[in-house]
Formats: C-alpha cells, sequence, structure tokens
C-alpha cells in the first residue's frame, strides 16, 4: 500500500489493517477500523473503478483475461462481489497467485 500513496500519506501509514473501499463513487480508497482513511489525492496512481474517465476496457488479469468492466459489473451491477475472495471467485481474477497483501497483512478480505 506504501508504495501507492504520494510521500505524504505514506509517512502517515501505521501499523494496522487498512480495507479498501469497494465503492466507485466514494472518495476514500482506504480505511483502518479507528477511522483513519487515504483518499483519492493522496495515491500516486489511479484506482481504475474509482475514475470517471472514458470507457477504455483495461485487462485486469490477463491469465484468465478479465477486464475492468467484468470486475464492476460484479462490485456495482450484480452486487455479487464485496471484498477480493468474491471477486477471484466470481471472475477468476488473480486465481491461482498469492495476493501481495496476503504477506503485508492487509484486511481486503
Amino acid at each position: 500500500m506504501a508504495s501507492l500513496l504520494n510521500a505524504e500519506a505514506a509517512a502517515l501509514i501505521r501499523d494496522i489493517a487498512y480495507n479498501l473501499c469497494l465503492t466507485p463513487s466514494c472518495h476514500v480508497v482506504y480505511y483502518s477500523d479507528d477511522g483513519g482513511t487515504f483518499n483519492k489525492e493522496h495515491l500516486r496512481v489511479p484506482v481504475w473503478f474509482k475514475e470517471k474517465s472514458p470507457r477504455i476496457t483495461r485487462i485486469i488479469c490477463y491469465c484468465n483475461n478479465v477486464t475492468d468492466i467484468e470486475i464492476l459489473n460484479h462490485i456495482a451491477t450484480r452486487q455479487c462481489c464485496h471484498n477480493l475472495k468474491d471477486i477471484r471467485a466470481h471472475t477468476g481474477a488473480n486465481a491461482g497467485h498469492d495476493l501481495p497483501y496476503q504477506k503485508t497483512g492487509w484486511n481486503l478480505m
């Protein structure tokens, strides 16, 4: 997570679990259970499902050819995915690869 944040925001990371906000219209990207947040403005890179750019389909998982449109459909339209475990189960994205947060303590599932 620190590599995605700008230097000022990265300096504020504490040794606690952070969650990923999956609501596309919300400006918060990461939040902690104690109320701490990191917003889109704190990131060095865009969060693909929170951007309102012209629709250009992007492949998110090259192994299984899963696109951003398919993942967003499962999150926002079908509302069947509420965490990364759901996304993996419903789309096959990143199936078979360890996710970086599993080694960092992120609480994204």
